[in-house]
């Protein structure tokens, strides 16, 4: 018997906060969503729940931001009665994670940004800043893969099988026992051998990194960057630093494919 256990996220939806957000590139409405880590058995919640972060969800992008426990405020949704820049400033000066002056100095570069004030090393930063904040959505997408579940399953359930029904052909044959079912047992475990090499390739296929990251986040890094119409050597300089920084989408995305992707991104909106 398989007894499934461990910890799992759950997320619950506290309010909205006004804050800026890195892919749209100006101030947003968000979530606020606490991340609490609870014990579950079967994916049943039990006990143990911890709060582990906060997480700030753009309502337009669903690019979340996450941060310490507590961290910034909210609001009540029904609060807000409107998404126009005064309103998602006065909203952010109380309830956004970053300081009021950080946040003030952010849109200031984006004002510069748009009028091609920025020094080349702000201009790789802030398009680096742009990848890191997707680490997130990348995450919470691969976590979230629930249709991998049933193939999951049936590698189990095909796998002991066929090892415990190969041992035991082999032990009849060995003692010079023969019968019709052990043949039928045998073959049994011939057929699903491909289609275990097959589950295991659907499995990897669903839960590679960089194949998450060409689906989840490639687009949206794509329509981020996109404002600052980027040289390939400014990508480059780019994923270099994502390197250094330490983000995994620095070494899972190519300088071809975020070229490639921009481009369509800018024809699109032309």
């Amino acid at each position: 018997m398989i007894i499934i256990y461990g910890r799992k996220i759950s997320r619950k939806q506290i309010g909205v906060a006004g804050h800026f957000c890195p892919q749209c590139r100006a101030l947003r409405l968000f979530k606020v969503i606490d991340l609490i880590s609870v014990e579950h058995l079967y994916y049943i919640p039990l006990w143990g729940r911890k709060n582990i972060g906060r997480e700030f969800q753009c309502t337009e992008c669903k690019v979340g931001q996450v941060f310490d426990p507590l961290t910034g405020c909210s609001a009540p949704r029904n609060e807000v009665l409107d998404q126009s820049l005064e309103s998602l400033l006065l909203l952010a000066e109380k309830t956004s994670p970053w300081p009021l002056e950080k946040l003030h100095t952010r849109l200031q570069l984006e004002d510069e940004l748009r009028a091609g004030l920025l020094e080349p090393q702000e201009r790789h930063s802030l398009m680096a800043e742009a990848m890191d904040n997707l680490l997130v959505l990348l995450v919470r997408k691969m976590n979230s893969d629930w249709h991998m579940l049933p193939w999951a399953l049936v590698f189990i359930f095909l796998f002991i099988p066929s090892i415990i029904v190969c041992v035991l052909s082999l032990m009849t044959r060995f003692n010079g026992l023969s019968h019709p079912i052990h043949h039928v047992l045998f073959m049994y475990a011939l057929a699903s051998t491909p289609l275990l090499i097959l589950t295991w390739l659907i499995i990897w296929k669903i839960r590679s990194p960089r194949i998450a990251a060409r689906k989840y986040a490639l687009p949206k890094l794509a329509r981020s960057l996109a404002a600052f119409r980027p040289s390939h050597d400014e990508v480059h300089s780019m994923l270099d630093l994502a390197k250094t920084r330490g983000s995994p989408l620095g070494k899972l995305l190519k300088v071809e494919e975020i070229d490639l992707a921009i481009q369509h991104e800018l024809a699109r909106g032309a």
